[in-house]
This record gives structure tokens, sequence and C-alpha cells, in this order.
């Protein structure tokens, strides 16, 4: 129930400035994250992982590397404003749910 969830804000690019590091140390090694992004063009999409990121693991990894921690079964992500009218909000759930938290280069 959202109603009874309790929400905090852990990091704010407009609040906290633009920078890896610092998003980092704040949002990794914490479960139930939802991200939100706005693009400077005015798009809001967004993810949600259950199992947070591992900052103990390695960043970057090939897409044929299979890690059984970066599973998540309830990660998604979403599209809810898009400026390309050929586009709409949208649900959709990972299509690789083994590489869901894999921080990678080759995954766009």
């Amino acid at each position: 129930d959202l109603k009874k969830s309790e929400w905090k804000l852990l990091y704010r690019a407009s609040d906290d400035g633009l920078d890896k590091i610092l998003c980092v140390e704040k949002v990794y090694n914490r479960q139930s994250i939802l991200c939100l992004f706005e693009g400077v063009t005015g798009n809001i999409c967004g993810g949600y992982t259950f199992k947070g990121w591992d900052a103990h693991k390695p960043a970057y990894r090939s897409p044929n590397y299979y890690d059984p921690d970066a599973y998540d079964e309830k990660a998604f992500i979403f599209s809810i404003k898009s400026t390309n009218k050929k586009w709409k909000a949208e649900l959709s759930n990972i299509e690789w749910k083994d590489k869901a938290l894999i921080n990678s280069a080759y995954f766009k």
C-alpha cells in the first residue's frame, strides 16, 4: 500500500549536483529504489529495483557476464512523459531479469 509506505529522497541532481560518485554513495547498498529522471528536453522516465545496487560489485561488465545477484524479478522501467509525439507513457518489465542490476555501457 503506497499510502503506508515511507518515501525518502536520497539524491537530487538539482540539489546535490550532477555527481555520479555522490549519487552512488547515497543510492547504492539500499533496497527498493525508485529512480526518476528528467532530461534536458523534458522527457521523464525512470526505473525501480527491489534489490538495489551493490557498491562492491564491478561497475562495468560485459553483457555476457552472468551474476545471479544481478537478477531482480521486481525490477521495471517506465516512461511518464515524452516530448516526442511518437512515444507514449508506458511501463515495461526488464527483458533480461538476470541483468537487471548490471551497470554497464552495453545496456542502454
